[in-house]
């Protein structure tokens, strides 16, 4: 009787520090005049995905504002998605650029190297990262979210539809 009460307890107390979604967007691209990393597929002139050519080329992908309550906490960053190369090992990444106050103050990369399986083939891929702690030297109020094409010459990076999570 009293393993089954300590039991309930802990699971009561287990289930409160549960992951509590922040934001939950996926990103599918559309003609965009403006943008020149959106580009539109050959042979399916409605399908647009974003593509990064340049060397030390981003492509924006998303922005966020904590707030006050989630600062305190370390959140996750989740990413989901498709990519496609014509470099096995490419030297795309995609960034999350934390700041505050417009001011950046980190940032952490998410290497793509091998995510990609198959060359010119859509693959998916899935990756997460552990954002740091705001604190009083590094205070984090905000994210923005980019993809990047280091120093590849010659590669096609393409990417679509995208989820972006951020859990605490």
């Amino acid at each position: 009787m009293r393993w089954g009460l300590l039991l309930v307890i802990f699971l009561i107390v287990s289930c409160d520090r549960m992951p509590v979604e922040l934001i939950s967007k996926t990103f599918t691209f559309e003609k965009d005049t403006l943008n020149k990393t959106i580009v539109s597929d050959s042979l399916l002139r409605d399908y647009y995905f974003q593509r990064l050519d340049t060397v030390n080329k981003h492509g924006f992908l998303f922005n966020y504002r904590f707030k006050e309550e989630d600062i305190k906490s370390r959140p996750t960053l989740i990413i989901k998605g498709k990519i496609r190369s014509n470099y096995i090992y490419s030297n795309a990444a995609i960034i999350a650029i934390m700041t505050h106050d417009n001011i950046q103050v980190h940032w952490l990369p998410i290497n793509l190297r091998t995510q990609i399986v198959d060359l010119n083939v859509w693959n998916k891929f899935y990756d997460s990262i552990l954002l740091p702690k705001s604190t009083n030297e590094y205070p984090i109020n905000s994210i923005a979210v980019e993809s990047f094409l280091g120093d590849s010459k010659n590669e096609n990076f393409d990417l679509d539809s995208v989820t972006i999570i951020i859990k605490r």
